[in-house]
């Protein structure tokens, strides 16, 4: 993406990664970083690295041929924007001559387009006049770029459809990155699957361990002892499981005969054509469980392993927190 300014000397502006670390990780960020890295356009001139203050250069590298200029154009007001934009924490920004511009991996959406321009913009609506002045000889962009509307609603506006354009204000609001439909599609429906093979499980599990899940009277017709051990190679070795032991019966329900495999206690098993107390799931699956067994709640545990991260991914996409350096950041400025 490329925006057109009076001619200046060349700057490059590149966020580092692990740029909060130790005090926060920031995993996707600095994978974004690195993904912008790979077809990152620099200036076609030699350029020299400007340090400015320590807080500014942890998280920024600043390169330009002409140290005044880097000086005069990294102003507090600037330094501001590129701190405290999300934007700007993922991607390079670059001036040569008469461009500004970005680079962002990726295929060329209406959603990059407009909110990578409307980025440029606000950057060079937030340098000083004095810099056009003296190092571009024109006086009047300043006012130009200024009067310029940056607002999100004035460039991207109902773009993203009734969905994500809220999404998209909530994010913003918060400091987070935007979504794309693509990104927003993939996410839904993997937190969706997760959560959907996590919670007739977990439901199942649940209502056998309070008691509300239906007790019925099961005729014993097969018994196994399991134990049978299946091993994998894992990086930490062979990792093996042992199958339950479990019963096969069948019980009588609605005027139907039906079928059913239980879980079951090896020291308990019962014998063929015994009669026993199984607790049934009442969601899809509709397992047997031994009557005060332990066996829903280690079935419960295994279903949050999918249950929760579907939940999770769903709230940081639809409901994102505040980060806590933000909040850590805005209640520093309220103090002020």
């Amino acid at each position: 993406m490329e925006l057109r300014v009076p001619n200046v000397p060349a700057l490059t502006i590149s966020p580092k990664i692990k740029a909060f670390a130790p005090e926060h990780f920031t995993p996707l960020e600095d994978m974004r970083i690195t993904r912008n890295q790979f077809s990152w356009l620099r200036p076609d001139t030699t350029l020299h690295e400007f340090e400015t203050d320590p807080e500014f250069d942890r998280r920024f590298s600043v390169y330009a041929p002409d140290p005044d200029f880097a000086r005069e154009m990294l102003t507090g007001e600037v330094r501001e924007l590129l701190l405290n934009d999300r934007w700007f924490r993922v991607h390079q920004v670059a001036f040569r001559e008469d461009a500004i511009w970005t680079t962002d991996t990726g295929g060329l959406t209406e959603d990059r387009m407009f909110d990578n321009s409307r980025k440029l913009a606000m950057l060079a609506a937030a340098v000083p006049s004095a810099i056009w002045a003296r190092w571009a000889n024109d006086r009047q962009f300043r006012s130009v770029a200024t009067s310029a509307d940056t607002a999100y609603d004035a460039w991207i506006g109902k773009r993203g459809g009734f969905v994500r354009t809220p999404l998209n204000h909530r994010r913003d609001a918060r400091d987070r990155q935007p979504v794309t439909s693509v990104s927003l599609t993939a996410r839904t429906l993997i937190a969706l699957a997760m959560i959907i093979i996590g919670a007739a499980p977990a439901g199942n599990s649940i209502a056998v361990l309070t008691r509300l899940a239906p007790q019925v009277q099961v005729t014993v017709t097969r018994v196994s002892e399991g134990g049978t051990r299946h091993c994998v190679t894992t990086s930490g070795g062979m990792s093996c499981t042992a199958d339950r032991a479990e019963i096969d019966g069948t019980y009588e329900q609605d005027g139907s005969t039906r079928e059913i495999t239980a879980d079951w206690n090896k020291s308990e098993l019962p014998a063929p054509g015994t009669v026993v107390e199984v607790a049934v799931g009442p969601f899809w699956g509709h397992p047997g469980y031994q009557v005060g067994s332990a066996f829903s709640a280690v079935d419960l545990l295994g279903s949050l392993i999918w249950l929760v991260p579907g939940v999770l991914l769903l709230k940081r996409t639809y409901l994102p927190s505040v980060p806590r350096r933000v909040k850590k950041r805005r209640e520093t400025l309220a103090k002020v």
